[in-house]
């Protein structure tokens, strides 16, 4: 069954990104998970900027779908590395070094 407000994977790869491979590191966030997005935000972490990721049922999926779409535009960018991290990530006080 297929849904109509859904995007099909297959229409990821023509989405516009914002410019976020400019930065070293993005931060896969959902919009409507805000007390999580507002803890990361508090992290004030150098040099990171969030991505609003995909949404799909199950989660999994659109988790999935915006990790394909970050790395294929990384890819597109020729860009040689980015850290891509989950706004629910817990980074150790060292990793900046």
């Amino acid at each position: 069954m297929h849904c109509p407000n859904v995007l099909p994977i297959y229409k990821a790869d023509e989405l516009q990104l914002p410019n976020v491979f400019n930065a070293r590191m993005v931060s896969l966030s959902l919009p409507e998970t805000v007390r999580r997005r507002r803890i990361f935000e508090a992290e004030n972490i150098k040099d990171c900027v969030i991505f609003d990721g995909m949404r799909k049922s199950p989660g999994w999926l659109g988790c999935g779908m915006s990790y394909k779409v970050l790395c294929a535009g990384a890819l597109q960018r020729d860009k040689e590395k980015l850290i891509v991290v989950e706004d629910d990530v817990l980074l150790d006080e060292h990793f900046e070094e």
